[in-house]
């Protein structure tokens, strides 16, 4: 099994950000937003006009946005398959994920594709693996019995079910589960992506907790933005196993608890600095008539004529 690199909270990619603001305020402000105030919203997390054109441009291309004017003002809104993506991931991202029960099971996701297709088989690949599987052998996947539902529904979305078969087992023998476990999972990097979300966010929600000044919407926004960024992979790469297969000392209760914490003290004044920067609200997604800043298209963030497409399916 390949190695997982750890998450590091000092650099955060562009576009994972970008799905972050779009999953965590725009969706709920209507969907779209306009150039300009993305722009805004991006010198706040440190991010200059080209590498943000960057990350535009790769959801463009992944359709995950597209380009839109309301009211004669340019903007990019979020896809119809993607606003289906955010709302299917919510419950896994401010849920906390609850260890499945050995006694329950587990489902094996059996896939063959033919060789001019290979392109399905990685996206298969992809889609299981972000859905909490296990590498059990070539083309077959793992995971506790409490994921057939998402996958089902994932399968059918993206049209993968001709290649994929579903079925639902228990271990009976020959050998340690726990043992087991540690092979078709990378258990160790996950280990690392959680205290690494720990490292960065334990400082950042004590200054919170501790701060007898009042909450500053913008501090809120950046601080949120950069702590949902890195803690939106973990839900999905930690597949939920019963406890008693886990290492000793598991790090998930600790970690989901703290950015439940900072998600309860933070999202609120963040929303509003968003709010207030666009001037959108849930029910009202006009801009403002005349713009604070010179007018900025779609095309003026197009500089990139061609970029790799790493897609990132953790839109929380």
């Amino acid at each position: 099994m390949a190695k997982r690199q750890p998450l590091a909270g000092g650099s955060l990619r562009p576009r994972s950000m970008l799905l972050t603001v779009y999953g965590a305020f725009v969706r709920d402000l209507g969907g779209w937003v306009a150039v300009r105030d993305l722009v805004a919203l991006f010198e706040e997390l440190g991010v200059d006009s080209g590498a943000l054109r960057a990350a535009v441009s790769r959801a463009k291309k992944a359709g995950t946005i597209h380009p839109e004017k309301v009211e004669g003002v340019s903007g990019y809104r979020l896809s119809a398959s993607s606003d289906g993506l955010v709302a299917e991931g919510e419950r896994r991202l401010l849920g906390h994920l609850q260890p499945a029960v050995l006694e329950d099971g587990w489902v094996l996701a059996v896939f063959s594709v033919p060789e001019d297709k290979r392109e399905l088989r990685a996206l298969i690949t992809s889609r299981l693996e972000w859905l909490g599987y296990g590498q059990m052998g070539a083309g077959i996947r793992i995971a506790p019995a409490t994921h057939l539902h998402d996958t089902r529904h994932t399968l059918e979305r993206l049209e993968l079910t001709p290649y994929v078969h579903l079925m639902t087992a228990h271990y009976e023998n020959f050998q340690d589960l726990h043992s087991l476990a540690n092979s078709w999972w990378d258990l160790e990097a996950i280990r690392e992506g959680y205290t690494s979300f720990l490292t960065h966010v334990s400082p950042v929600l004590e200054r919170w907790q501790t701060s007898s000044a009042e909450l500053d919407d913008r501090a809120a926004f950046v601080d949120y933005v950069r702590a949902r960024t890195i803690w939106r992979r973990l839900p999905y790469l930690d597949p939920g196993l019963p406890d008693e297969l886990y290492p000793d000392r598991w790090p998930r209760a600790q970690a989901a608890g703290s950015f439940l914490m900072l998600h309860r003290l933070l999202k609120a004044p963040a929303t509003r600095f968003v709010r207030e920067t666009t001037g959108l609200d849930r029910v009202q997604r006009a801009t403002r008539a005349t713009p604070a800043r010179p007018e900025l298209t779609p095309e003026s963030l197009d500089g990139l004529a061609s970029v790799s497409d790493d897609t990132d399916h953790r839109w929380l």
